[in-house]
């Protein structure tokens, strides 16, 4: 009993932390975080530009396998970000988002939980826009996995309430994923 208490004790802390960090800590890119309830995982517009006709293109990086409080490793995204910005055609479709999170935090499961919980809470943010878009989700190693898991969980607001994320996913691509 007392093992499961300061178990209990040292996951809440973590995650805790992990909120605090990715709050305050991370550097800021373009645009607000909109974090989840469940889980601590955010998403970022990677700049502020509005989404108009364009898809929203979510990039969920890989396992964090630093040290326990180290930040989520969104900087992966950078290469790939920066061919994005200078490709006219990729920027007329697509518009970019990074979803960070700490991979040594919780499960795969809680992770897809809470892609498909930040993927909602844009919905209520800008319902006539994001939230009646299919979306693209990229997944680079254990990101990959994150998203595939997302794809089963329901949808509480916009055009696609009540119907799971995967029927929202237009495509998804996975980098070196299990």
């Amino acid at each position: 009993m007392g093992l499961k208490i300061r178990v209990l004790r040292h996951s809440f802390t973590f995650c805790f932390l992990a909120i605090v960090q990715m709050c305050f800590l991370i550097p800021k890119m373009a645009g607000a975080d909109v974090c989840a309830s469940s889980a601590p995982v955010c998403i970022r517009e990677v700049n502020s530009t509005p989404l108009g006709e364009r898809l929203p293109l979510i990039l969920i990086h890989g396992i964090n396998a630093g040290d326990f409080f180290a930040p989520p490793q969104t900087d992966v995204w950078d290469n790939f970000l920066n061919y994005h910005n200078n490709n006219p055609a990729l920027k007329a479709i697509y518009k970019s988002y990074l979803l960070s999170y700490y991979s040594n935090a919780v499960g795969i499961s809680e992770l897809g939980s809470a892609l498909c919980d930040v993927v909602d809470k844009m919905n209520q943010g800008d319902p006539d826009n994001f939230g009646n878009k299919n979306i693209v989700l990229v997944g680079h190693s254990m990101g990959g996995l994150v998203a595939r898991s997302s794809l089963a969980f329901q949808q509480n607001f916009g055009a696609f309430n009540g119907k799971p994320l995967g029927e929202r996913v237009l495509k998804i691509i996975t980098l070196a994923t299990p």
